[in-house]
């Protein structure tokens, strides 16, 4: 699976923890109708935050698919569920990315990269 989702007790919070080493398009697949079905089955809209692990190691390559995979299921970011989306990762280049997502060629998709859990977790808290 591409990820994991936990849901904090007691918290309109969902924490998806992406696993990188199991990454595939099939893997994407499948996790996203499981997000589908998460996020359908709360009774008030949630907070997502994606946890990158800090030992990712990609190329200009794998960001631009990854980007082309985020436009692609720009749907899945604008569902009814979700009322504010983080990320937590160190890596610039990644931050960068995230806030190129809210370009209109990316899907208008607004998601805040924060250096640590706390911070996206206080974010989520805010929405």
């Amino acid at each position: 699976m591409a990820a994991k989702i936990e849901k904090l007790p007691g918290e309109p919070i969902l924490i998806i923890h992406i696993d990188t080493e199991d990454f595939s398009p099939e893997s994407a697949q499948a996790f996203e109708k499981e997000l589908i079905a998460t996020l359908d089955a709360q009774h008030e809209p949630v907070a997502l935050i994606n946890i990158i692990p800090e030992t990712y190691q990609f190329d200009m390559d794998d960001l631009m698919q990854a980007t082309q995979l985020v436009k692609q299921q720009s749907h899945l970011y604008q569902h009814q569920n979700i009322k504010g989306m983080a990320a937590v990762t160190t890596n610039e280049t990644l931050q960068m990315a995230y806030e190129g997502l809210s370009n209109e060629a990316f899907g208008n998709i607004y998601i805040t990269a924060f250096p640590t859990l706390e911070e996206a977790l206080n974010f989520a808290r805010s929405q």
